[in-house]
């Protein structure tokens, strides 16, 4: 099982959630001629959807408690009751046009949210036709994709953005058009109002520097090396702030080697902490990175290396990387629910194509260590 047992079945927990609020509570109210890499209609086909299983429930208040309780976090945020109080459809069978500009093919993460959006817009949106275009990590291309998707008549336009400054004119295309425009996983800078489904990347790194404060010993300074992301991205910046700021908060005892940036990249990851064994050796005590692929890449670096007492740190929850939580050769990684992030992804362009107004639909992060691993992931 991939993914943390999130949801029974995610459409049946939203009809029976629609059922008690409608009894209870109250709702607030150009082109070239590039073929996508993908496309379907989705009325053609049913899907298996991978990321939609089942996650046991919180006991937090009442209404969860009558209510599907897949729809509760284990913390006890209840963030999909909180999201469908606001009265957002998780069926429909309106006629529209989307097209999902990713933000690469070949980028892990983003794939799983993507397919998540597929998987979900078939499913419960069959009427929709959907469009879905490599990015190529590249905004040019993707702002080229928007443009294309104008002059194509699409109704809503959807993106994983690979640059938060160079993607933000997307929204501005979509708005000149009178198209809505839903943004998922990262945001962009553009103060125009747009959907935004995804998680406050601060968290993740916040919930790294908790793990590092309550379960690494201070005594003796923890020399650490970190792995940033990609330059330009929101989530970069906030979730290296994020760790950093939990450890300066706390007074933790450690002094900083060095911070350079992967990009995101296992291969990356790889060389850059080969590069750390050679000027630090077994100085190094901690090295943290801003993804899992990143994480991972370091953890190689390290066996090959013979080394066996770095603790390693992730972001993602990817499969190998529970794997290796489960192997004691990471310590530490979070959980983002790509499947969340899709399917929301999916009903605020639903909404957004009905006139909703544009909001950001919160979905948390979650801390996976070897205490709670059976919960998020089984060989």
């Amino acid at each position: 099982m991939k993914m943390k047992k999130r949801f029974l079945a995610l459409t049946l927990s939203m009809v029976m959630a629609a059922s008690l609020m409608a009894c209870g509570a109250a709702n607030d109210d150009t082109a070239d001629t590039t073929e996508p890499a993908k496309e379907t209609e989705a009325a053609e086909e049913t899907n298996e959807a991978e990321a939609t299983e089942t996650k046991e429930a919180s006991d937090a208040d009442t209404t969860a408690e009558t209510a599907d309780k897949s729809l509760a976090t284990d913390a006890g945020a209840d963030w999909e009751e909180v999201l469908l109080a606001k009265g957002y459809d998780a069926q429909g069978d309106e006629e529209q046009e989307w097209v999902f500009i990713c933000k690469s093919f070949t980028d892990v993460f983003t794939v799983k949210v993507m397919d998540a959006f597929e998987a979900y817009t078939k499913e419960n949106f069959p009427n929709v036709t959907l469009a879905l275009y490599d990015g190529e990590m590249d905004a040019s291309k993707q702002i080229q994709q928007a443009e294309d998707a104008v002059a194509n008549g699409v109704d809503c336009i959807v993106a994983s953005p690979s640059d938060s400054d160079g993607c933000a004119s997307i929204v501005d295309i979509a708005a000149e058009a009178g198209i809505p425009c839903v943004m998922v996983n990262t945001e962009v800078n553009n103060s125009k109002p747009y959907f935004f489904a995804g998680s406050d990347h601060y968290d993740s790194g916040k919930l790294q520097g908790e793990y590092i404060r309550d379960h690494i010993d201070d005594t003796e300074t923890q020399k650490i090396c970190y792995l940033e992301g990609t330059p330009g991205f929101n989530h970069t910046t906030l979730r290296k702030a994020g760790i950093f700021d939990v450890l300066d908060e706390a007074g933790y005892n450690y002094e900083l080697l060095s911070s350079l940036t992967g990009e995101y990249y296992r291969d990356k990851g790889i060389s850059i902490t080969e590069d750390w064994i050679t000027q630090y050796g077994d100085e190094i005590d901690i090295i943290a990175a801003a993804n899992d692929e990143m994480a991972m890449g370091a953890l190689q670096a390290v066996k090959a290396a013979g080394l066996k007492d770095i603790k390693i740190l992730g972001i993602d929850a990817n499969d190998d990387a529970m794997e290796a939580i489960s192997n004691g050769e990471l310590v530490f990684t979070v959980f983002q629910n790509a499947a969340g992030q899709g399917e929301w992804g999916a009903i605020a362009a639903y909404a957004a194509c009905k006139g909703k107004e544009p909001e950001v639909l919160s979905i948390p992060y979650e801390s996976v260590s070897i205490d709670n691993l059976s919960d998020y992931w089984t060989p």
